[in-house]
């Protein structure tokens, strides 16, 4: 059976690492809370470059129908009948 003087010295060795562990637990749950900011900013950041990529697609689409469309012209142009002037 321990003492109460043996009582309070282990007391007096458990306070340090008791004090430890708490500033480790709230060292972790800022870390974790960093890290969800983390992972929302790289979602967020994904999403623009979706949208980006999507913006592209949908401007070479228009090019190549415009470019489509000015052969296009070409050929009619080509088979109409000569004008008689």
């Amino acid at each position: 059976m321990l003492n109460s003087d043996e009582v309070a010295q282990f007391e007096k060795l458990l306070k340090p690492l008791k004090e430890g562990q708490e500033r480790i637990e709230k060292t972790q749950q800022e870390q974790g809370s960093t890290l969800t900011h983390q992972g929302e900013a790289i979602k967020q950041q994904g999403s623009v470059i979706n949208h980006i990529a999507t913006a592209i697609k949908a401007l070479a689409t228009k090019q190549d129908v415009e470019r489509v469309e000015k052969e296009v012209d070409k050929l009619k142009e080509r088979l109409r009948p000569p004008r008689a002037d």
